[in-house]
């Protein structure tokens, strides 16, 4: 394993997880009397013990804290139990939360500041909402149907998820047995993909088909078919006006304002195709994401025309790429941001990953 990281933790599952969440502020502390030179991350993941039963699972990472970390830098703070990389003062604890209806297709945090809040979609459709990481009975929202993974949760206190047909449902939380729905493929039916939210009235869409559509709830609809020549995969705001998408191994940067327009391309992102794109919270032009191969590789659209941090064969100089993170030996298939420069992310080699690269591999302005 190359020491190219600020910290790495990995986590064993007996079960393939289908997402992850990192908990912003919890309302939990599994060690007691935590010495004041650790914190606790708590994560939640998906679990099905038994066949036919689901849940979701906490665990509980004991590490340093980033400031004793930075006093400490000769420490490499890995856990890693395959790799006989165990530091003793990280350590893993786990419990349950809740059980579910049925299996997790997808985690997501209220992305308001501060807020304990987060969503789970499930493959019955139903969604539920959780209002800190020790509630046991959650909201439940009904209206939505089929097996899908589309979630997004709004700065405005909504929450839309795909249904089968090609249709969206979402929620005003503040009304939340009132759902309403969208039919963003009439005629074709076309899954959807991935949802995000603009602002309180616009959402993003990715459908299969290589179509991105970008709806006003009011009536207003912008339905960009050839996006790309594949299914479009993901589709997130970024860096406030602009939409990424993903379609096959690439990802393209459009102008929301006019999104037939492509600003940017990059169609050998990866080796394999991309399942996952999450931009980072904190950097507004940061963006990580995830591929069937099981590789994850950050990027920063302020690099784009620069040599990358850590250039990988055959990469293009203006690429914008800046780490991979090749420690999965399968699809990835959840990214989530845990801090400024941390990700936590799960796959199907039954592996949870916490990380978080060196500061010299984020990029001369980070």
């Amino acid at each position: 394993m190359p020491f190219v990281y600020d910290v790495y933790v990995q986590i064993q599952l007996y079960y393939t997880a289908c997402s992850i969440l990192p908990v912003k502020r919890s309302s939990v502390q599994y060690t007691r009397n935590l010495k004041s030179d650790l914190r606790e991350q708590v994560i939640i993941c998906p679990s099905a013990p038994k066949e036919n039963r689901y849940t979701l699972d906490r665990y509980f990472i004991s590490m340093p804290t980033d400031s004793f970390m930075a006093e400490h830098p000769d420490h490499y703070y890995y856990r890693h139990k395959d790799a006989g990389l165990m530091h003793s003062s990280i350590a893993i604890n786990h419990d349950r939360l809740s059980n579910t209806q049925s299996e997790c297709n997808k985690l997501r945090a209220d992305p308001s500041p501060g807020s304990p809040r987060f969503a789970s979609r499930l493959a019955s459709g139903q969604v539920e909402v959780y209002r800190n990481d020790s509630d046991t009975k959650p909201t439940q929202l009904s209206g939505a149907k089929g097996d899908l993974f589309a979630l997004g949760w709004s700065h405005h206190n909504q929450v839309a998820t795909a249904s089968e047909g090609g249709d969206v449902v979402f929620w005003d939380l503040a009304r939340p047995t009132a759902e309403m729905k969208l039919p963003l493929s009439p005629g074709t039916g076309d899954p959807v993909n991935d949802i995000d939210w603009y602002d309180e009235h616009v959402m993003v869409a990715g459908i299969d088909g290589g179509r991105l559509v970008i709806k006003d709830i009011r009536g207003g609809v912008n339905d960009v078919s050839n996006a790309h020549t594949g299914d479009v995969m993901c589709a997130k705001v970024i860096d406030g006006s602009f939409v990424l998408t993903t379609s096959g191994q690439g990802w393209a940067l459009r102008d929301i304002r006019k999104p037939a327009t492509m600003l940017f391309a990059n169609p050998t992102a990866h080796m394999s195709e991309i399942f996952c794109l999450e931009p980072n919270p904190t950097h507004p032009t940061v963006f990580a994401t995830g591929s069937k191969d099981g590789v994850v590789q950050l990027w920063d659209l302020a690099a784009l025309g620069r040599e990358p941090v850590i250039p990988p064969e055959d990469e293009a100089a203006d690429s914008g790429l800046l780490f991979r993170h090749a420690q999965h030996t399968n699809e990835i298939n959840d990214i989530q941001w845990a801090g400024e420069w941390t990700l936590a992310t799960v796959a199907g080699d039954y592996v949870v990953q916490l990380w978080s690269p060196k500061k010299q591999f984020r990029g001369e302005y980070y």
